[in-house]
């Protein structure tokens, strides 16, 4: 299977969200959404983290969604679970979930931002370039400026 890739419409992704909630992408249509992959043993990923959830904490009113979904083992559950707690964004385990189209990730972290039509709009693999606030600010600007207009 190929990675997806900018340009491309997003594939389909059906997860289980850590609460138990279901997270489909087909159903984000008309927002944009940032999936994220990434595990606890994961540096690079950890660095990210509290700037996706402090992108997710100003945008989610604005029509920004957002999984992360962690590559850990079963076993792991606790630590993901533990991980996550400081942050507000969803998440949930790649192993739970009903579709996949995105792949088992060959490197991480790995976030892509889906605009809201379904399209892939930025990719950022392996830290680079880093997941900042300003960089995701300069990607989906343009559809929430329209979701204002």
């Amino acid at each position: 299977m190929a990675d997806p890739r900018i340009g491309q419409p997003a594939p389909a992704l059906v997860a289980t969200e850590l609460d138990s909630q279901q997270f489909d992408l087909s159903t984000e249509r008309g927002h944009v959404v940032i999936v994220s992959f990434w595990a606890t043993w994961c540096g690079p990923c950890r660095q990210e983290m509290p700037e996706l959830d402090a992108f997710y904490h100003l945008h989610h009113a604005d029509g920004v969604d957002m999984i992360a979904l962690s590559l850990d083992s079963p076993h792991d559950t606790g630590d993901v679970r533990k991980t996550m707690q400081p942050f507000t964004y969803p998440a949930g385990l790649l192993r739970d979930c009903k579709t996949n189209g995105f792949g088992q990730p060959r490197q991480l972290p790995v976030t892509y931002v889906i605009g809201p039509d379904g399209t892939i709009q930025a990719e950022f693999r392996g830290g680079k370039p880093a997941v900042t606030n300003q960089a995701l600010e300069a990607i989906v600007r343009k559809f929430l400026a329209v979701g204002k207009a």
